[in-house]
């Protein structure tokens, strides 16, 4: 799956708490979260890196609040001195203040001297308190005028609430709880930052409730399974193969793998192929048609069988090669003509054992010789490179593959650099292997196939403890890597 986020990134797991724990890891704490949703038997998540961008900007509106705080601090400051210096200059004027002061000096109306100071430094808090809650109200005001601003702008107001809170308490005597007031939410910053928190509460929980849980359910399935895409195998065949074997022993479950796969390859028995048959080798150009031909033509003349093989070519498609060894062998190499009758072309050679016809590169059989194709009974081999890609080879055997083709021949098979991907092809397709040609003309390098030294190809191992050791650098791999 995609997305349109850059640098947004999914995740795996088995539950939310486990995949905000990859999220964060992966991001950090500042870490946005885009998406969640439940798939299968876990979640996904979507995730992006903190912006740099967005850091600044919240630096810069962070900055700006802090001035503009402390210019209502000054002003504040500057308006009660200004009041207690006028209340000084109306207590010189009026004379029963001078009296009160007298009184003070000798010790007289302590009590109440004391309780109007006392009143006083009350009255001058009060109103030092009043003017920063009104200033940090309007404060507020602007912030929710202003819905394109940061949703993090609203932390330090709350910081400022909160101490004011404390302080009212503190003059009554008391210290009641802090409340914080929330800001309207600005977008989808909003939305997101608010999520993240949940999640990470979420998330706090579970691992609180369960620290020593698994990163991934059946971990030791995970493995095999993703040890089998590595040899190349695709992931239909993968998933197929795993359902098929249970246990959570990886030794055990590596070892039915290669039981299961071994009796699913398919390969022609020997015996379909020592009988009398026509055969017509098909397939794409440098395929390597010729080369079976002249492989099969090699055994026969190896076996003194000269004479039970005939070779066939389409008028215009001779091949120079075949064509000098079949004449070394003393064989006829006949062209056959598409208008003609195809029953009347091989009457001469019906006798033979074996009729080999070289088709054209990525030619099928003339519409003109099906019908009697059928009636002789004729089978087509469809020759595939083993040095191809599984989108080519899946494109060959679409084009080429007809109700007459009854098995394979992978040819360049010692050059094969993806053999996970040609044998998940012939499984997905149910194609039967005949043959794997590892030269271009001896005898020799025609082989039958065998399913053990096919897996032994891939990469399985024969015994436990080889499975074990090719399975072991997975187990230093992080969990993640499974779920990416």
């Amino acid at each position: 799956m995609q997305d349109t986020h850059e640098g947004a990134q999914r995740f795996y797991a088995r539950d939310m708490g486990t995949a905000m724990k990859m999220l964060s890891d992966a991001f950090g704490a500042d870490a946005l979260l885009l998406s969640s949703k439940r798939v299968g038997s876990g979640v996904e998540v979507l995730g992006l890196p903190p912006s740099p961008g967005a850091s600044h900007e919240l630096q810069a509106s962070q900055s700006a609040d802090r001035a503009q705080r402390r210019r209502v601090h000054d002003n504040a400051e500057r308006r009660q001195s200004d009041r207690r210096r006028a209340e000084r200059r109306a207590g010189d004027a009026n004379p029963a203040n001078e009296v009160r002061e007298q009184g003070v000096e000798r010790g007289e109306a302590v009590g109440d001297s004391g309780g109007a100071a006392q009143r006083r430094q009350f009255g001058d808090t009060l109103a030092k308190l009043s003017s920063e809650h009104a200033a940090l109200f309007g404060q507020r005001e602007r912030a929710e005028a202003g819905s394109a601003e940061s949703f993090d702008h609203s932390v330090d107001m709350r910081e400022a609430a909160s101490a004011l809170a404390e302080r009212i308490g503190s003059l009554r005597g008391e210290r009641p709880a802090t409340d914080s007031f929330t800001a309207a939410s600005s977008g989808q910053d909003a939305s997101i930052q608010s999520e993240l928190r949940a999640m990470r509460a979420m998330l706090d929980e579970k691992l609180q409730a369960n620290p020593s849980q698994s990163m991934l359910p059946e971990p030791e399935r995970y493995l095999v399974q993703h040890r089998l895409q590595r040899m190349g195998l695709s992931a239909a065949v993968c998933s197929a193969l795993m359902e098929t074997v249970e246990g959570d022993d990886v030794a055990k479950l590596w070892s039915d793998c290669r039981q299961k796969l071994a009796a699913l390859v398919p390969i022609v028995a020997r015996e379909a192929l020592q009988g009398s048959a026509i055969l017509a080798l098909l397939g794409p150009a440098a395929a390597g048609k010729s080369s079976v031909a002249s492989m099969l033509l090699a055994r026969a003349v190896a076996a003194g069988e000269i004479d039970s093989i005939a070779l066939f070519h389409l008028d215009g498609a001779r091949d120079a090669r075949l064509a000098e060894l079949a004449e070394l062998a003393g064989v006829a190499f006949t062209a056959l003509r598409s208008a003609d009758s195809l029953r009347e072309q091989l009457a001469g050679s019906a006798h033979k054992r074996l009729l080999l016809i070289d088709m054209p590169a990525d030619q099928p059989l003339p519409k003109s010789w099906r019908q009697e194709a059928d009636a002789l009974q004729l089978r087509e081999l469809l020759v595939l490179p083993a040095t191809g890609d599984a989108r080519f080879l899946r494109e060959v055997v679409r084009r080429h593959r007809s109700e007459r083709t009854f098995a394979s021949v992978l040819s360049f098979y010692q050059r094969a650099t993806a053999l996970g991907e040609v044998l998940s092809l012939l499984l997905s397709e149910r194609l039967p292997l005949a043959w794997l040609t590892k030269g271009a003309v001896l005898p020799e390098h025609l082989c039958d196939p065998d399913a053990d030294s096919l897996l032994q190809d891939l990469g399985f191992a024969g015994d436990c403890p080889a499975h074990e050791a090719v399975l072991a650098p997975l187990v230093t791999e992080p969990a993640s890597t499974y779920l990416r």
